[in-house]
């Protein structure tokens, strides 16, 4: 049992140091867990509204050091990571099915904004990824929604 929560206690000891050092009206990490499965509800991409398809819902699933969901019309899946610069997605895959637009415009833009998060943590009961440019707010995925 202690192996199988070694990646979920690295995974929060990694994204609790992403948490320092943060200006006034950044989210801090609050107590609760960010393992589990997400909905993005929002955010921004470089300054222009996340999307968020009502028909071609984009999903994070995070367990342990594993990310994954569906970006639009794909799955994805990958690593968590942390470098000196913060967390990173690595080994990233994903299925290539073709959707209608605007479901690949919207997958094409969360996943580039995806390469570029680099601290994941809590804001009260959202979950918000953060990097360059880049805030995506997730809130948590309800079996019941889905």
């Amino acid at each position: 049992m202690r192996r199988s929560m070694a990646p979920l206690f690295l995974l929060s000891v990694l994204l609790t140091a992403c948490s320092v050092d943060r200006a006034p009206n950044e989210p801090v990490q609050s107590q609760g867990p960010v393992v589990g499965d997400w909905v993005l509800a929002g955010g921004t991409i470089d300054g222009v509204d996340a999307p968020v398809l009502e028909d071609h819902r984009i999903t994070m699933t995070i367990t342990g050091s594993r990310i994954g969901g569906t970006a639009a019309c794909n799955s994805y899946g990958g690593e968590l990571a942390m470098r000196g610069d913060g967390l990173h997605l690595e080994n990233l895959a994903q299925t290539e099915m073709a959707c209608a637009e605007p479901a690949m415009a919207a997958e094409s833009a969360y996943l580039a904004a995806l390469a570029r998060v680099r601290e994941i943590g809590r804001d009260g009961q959202a979950l918000v990824a953060r990097g360059d440019g880049v805030e995506l707010r997730f809130d948590a995925l309800l079996e019941a929604s889905v």
